[in-house]
């Protein structure tokens, strides 16, 4: 990925396409599962969560179980959202 950024960043097609010339980008680790990682596996996926840049960029380092609970707590923030908009319509409808 860092070098088709480097090679496609700057040309006017890229920007015709997306908008912009400048893209921002990210990385990720998913490694195991939590239960299956010992204290010094933790250790260093923590390691990495905090050192690792590729074209100065971090990667997000995680576990399955790490993932799975991001994505399932933004899912309740959306179905939060969603109720609440689905509320405030219902309410604008009934007179």
């Amino acid at each position: 990925m860092a070098w088709l950024s480097e090679r496609v960043i700057g040309y006017a097609q890229f920007e015709e396409k997306f908008g912009n010339r400048t893209i921002k980008q990210a990385g990720m680790l998913i490694v195991g599962r939590t239960a299956s990682l010992g204290k010094r596996e933790e250790q260093r996926l923590l390691w990495r969560e905090k050192y690792v840049v590729l074209n100065s960029q971090t990667i997000h380092c995680k576990t399955f179980d790490q993932v799975c609970e991001i994505l399932l707590d933004r899912l309740k923030h959306y179905q939060a959202a969603a109720l609440s908009e689905l509320t405030s319509a219902i309410k604008d409808r009934v007179p």
